[in-house]
Formats: structure tokens, C-alpha cells, sequence
């Protein structure tokens, strides 16, 4: 079974580590990514292989072949993106810190 991987901010830490690693992964594939302006998007998409490129997070999310999702947006975001892509069904690797208080 191949894992199909979205990537949910792809900024640097994400270009740098998570993308590659995926890539390099066997039985895993970078299946789409987000960014918020449609030509970068379109550009990394090509930079790294994904079959798709999305500009909004409900587009991503959204995705049915998606199986995982990695977060790697500005923190005070994470808590409500691992809960939406866990609500779908979503495996979820979050950059630290999943939330930003005990009661998130």
C-alpha cells in the first residue's frame, strides 16, 4: 500500500525536511500540497512531485485519495487544521505544537 501524503503548508521546513522525506519514503507519495498563491503552489507541486496543488485548506482536506496529512503552518493554526483532517479521517503529523493551550 502506498501512502498517499498531503502537505499542509509548504514553507521551509516543509521544502527542507518533510517533502524530500517523503519522496525518499518507500510506499509513500507526495499526493498534493497547499500553498495560498496559485503559481508557487503550481511551482513547488512541479519541484517536488505532487500530483496535485491546492490553495485553501478545505480543498486539501477535501481530497479523497489523501490517506496522512503533514501541518506545517504558523502554529496558533495547528489545533483547528489536526482537528478538521483528523474529522476527516486523516492520519496527522503536526509540527510542535499541536495546540497552543491544555483546553485546545
Amino acid at each position: 500500500m502506498t501512502l498517499k501524503w498531503g502537505v499542509l503548508g509548504a514553507g521551509s521546513v516543509a521544502q527542507r525536511r518533510a517533502m524530500p522525506a517523503i519522496n525518499k519514503a518507500k510506499n509513500a507519495e507526495l499526493h498534493a500540497l497547499l500553498s495560498r498563491n496559485t503559481d508557487r503552489a503550481k511551482q513547488l507541486a512541479d519541484e517536488y512531485g505532487a500530483i496535485k496543488a491546492y490553495t485553501t485548506v478545505d480543498a486539501l482536506l477535501a481530497d479523497d485519495a489523501l490517506d496522512a496529512i503533514y501541518i506545517s503552518t504558523p502554529v496558533h493554526l495547528h489545533c483547528e487544521q489536526v482537528v478538521a483532517a483528523a474529522e476527516r479521517g486523516l492520519h496527522v503529523l503536526c509540527d510542535k505544537p499541536m495546540a497552543l493551550t491544555p483546553q485546545e
